[in-house]
């Protein structure tokens, strides 16, 4: 892949909500396995902001957490390209907001369960990042928001693992 073909490969990249494993891997071993340092690192950069996008933007009903085909690069991307204040900051402002959830006007109960799962698939990416910066107390708040929440309490998932089960396996 040369730099040429970057906007053509992420513009092909389709994000949605229906995770296949196969696909996943395809996309992994494309990407991950990209020997220029510079280019992997620039689609690493462009695929997580059009996930970050993705997930600000979806509009369905969310029932867990939002994987994605790309999730494993956009942890990648988190862990090995952001610094720490970055992540920081980006914890902080998720952890808030959870926080605060109360406190938000929501048209029904579908908008603000959809606004606590986008804000849980965003926090469980930045997760991946707690035991490199050794970052113990978030580890914490992150354990104390998945024991607490009743909407975790109730979910139930069929295809893959429940938000708590996927916090306690990679994060907590």
């Amino acid at each position: 892949i040369d730099k040429s073909c970057i906007s053509m490969l992420i513009q092909t990249i389709k994000i949605d909500n229906h995770f296949n494993e196969d696909s996943k891997e395809a996309l992994n071993s494309l990407i991950l396995n990209i020997k220029d340092d510079e280019i992997q690192k620039e689609i690493l950069e462009q695929l997580f902001h059009k996930w970050n996008k993705f997930i600000d933007n979806y509009s369905e009903y969310l029932g867990s957490i939002i994987l994605t085909d790309i999730i494993d690069i956009v942890i990648v991307y988190v862990r090995d390209f952001l610094d720490k204040t970055m992540v920081l900051k980006n914890i902080n402002n998720i952890i808030d907001n959870l926080d605060e959830i109360n406190n938000f006007w929501f048209k029904n109960r579908i908008d603000k369960t959809n606004y606590f799962y986008k804000q849980m698939s965003k926090l469980f990416i930045y997760g991946f990042v707690l035991d490199k910066y050794e970052l113990n107390e978030i580890k914490e708040k992150i354990s104390l928001i998945c024991k607490d929440s009743i909407i975790l309490e109730k979910e139930n998932v069929y295809q893959t693992k429940t938000t708590l089960r996927l916090f306690k396996e990679y994060i907590i």
